[in-house]
């Protein structure tokens, strides 16, 4: 018996269906809206000016390729805190901000959702309804409940705060509230 016999497939992502739809579909007019990707005319994705210059300045920089160190570039921690909360924030300048840096957002979260198992292991986690489906999977991945607060309103097109501020306030103390910080996934809308 393999090891990797009991092991059950993940069911397939709606949304990245969705590009498999699209790319099935023989319309020439067709628009695709499933994933978050820019692509021009031929449906490719092009290579913007600014990545291709910020490329070229990390190319010439011709910084070292080690192993970045264990809580990523110092440098690019600060900026990172300094946005969020602003260059006088008493958090910083107390020492009680850790930045930690991941690859992309689901990276992140995969980070975020461990690390709040360890310190917080009877938690609820809350995230909106809807949400992008991965977040739901990383958060009952690590071993939390996962329940939906009401986010969006499909009457106005826009955020059904009140609903949402009503059901933010009714958690129990200690509830991990998941919060798109901008472009909410999968509406867009904020």
């Amino acid at each position: 018996m393999s090891l990797f016999s009991a092991v059950e497939l993940a069911p397939r992502d709606p949304i990245l269906g969705l590009n498999e739809a699209f790319n099935a579909d023989p319309r020439p007019t067709k628009v695709n809206l499933g994933v978050g990707v820019y692509t021009n005319e031929e449906g490719k994705i092009p290579l913007l000016r600014a990545v291709r210059e910020a490329e070229k300045a990390r190319v010439d920089a011709a910084l070292p390729r080690g192993y970045l160190p264990i809580d990523g570039i110092a440098a690019y921690d600060s900026a990172v805190q300094t946005l969020l909360l602003g260059k006088d924030s008493p958090l910083i300048a107390a020492g009680r901000v850790v930045t930690a840096q991941a690859l992309g957002g689901t990276g992140a979260l995969k980070i975020g959702a461990d690390f709040l198992k360890r310190v917080n292991p009877n938690a609820t986690v809350a995230i909106s309804d809807p949400s992008w489906e991965n977040h739901r999977a990383l958060f009952e991945g690590a071993g939390f409940e996962v329940v939906n607060y009401p986010y969006y309103d499909a009457a106005t097109h826009g955020v059904n705060f009140e609903g949402m501020l009503a059901a933010l306030n009714g958690y129990a103390p200690g509830t991990i509230v998941v919060l798109h910080a901008c472009c909410h996934n999968p509406t867009g809308v904020d």
